[in-house]
């Protein structure tokens, strides 16, 4: 796609420049756990779902949440999830989403 982005009038003859654009419907990998989006588990997605769960927050970016948000793997996204979270950053435990 071809957008005009600036045109000037100077005397009888007009200047143009424009802009091509590229579009594509390429969408991001989704990451088990990357519930925020920012291409990495860290405790960003706890402090993400804590709110969206429990304080009315913005809902995952991620889409369709039980992708990236069901962590544990038991079917909902739910405390559990957080804690599962919790365990693999600060306690060695199991990576999100490996049963």
């Amino acid at each position: 796609m071809t957008l005009l982005l600036y045109a000037e009038r100077r005397g009888d003859r007009t200047f143009h420049d424009y802009i091509t654009l590229t579009l594509t419907d390429a969408k991001p990998e989704v990451i088990c756990g990357n519930v925020n989006v920012d291409e990495e588990v860290d405790i960003g997605d706890v402090v993400y779902l804590v709110n969206y769960l429990y304080v009315e927050g913005a809902e995952p970016l991620c889409q369709p949440i039980i992708v990236c948000g069901d962590v544990n793997l038991d079917g909902e996204v739910d405390v559990g999830d957080v804690i599962y979270l919790i365990n693999y950053l600060f306690l060695d435990g199991p990576p999100p989403c490996e049963p």
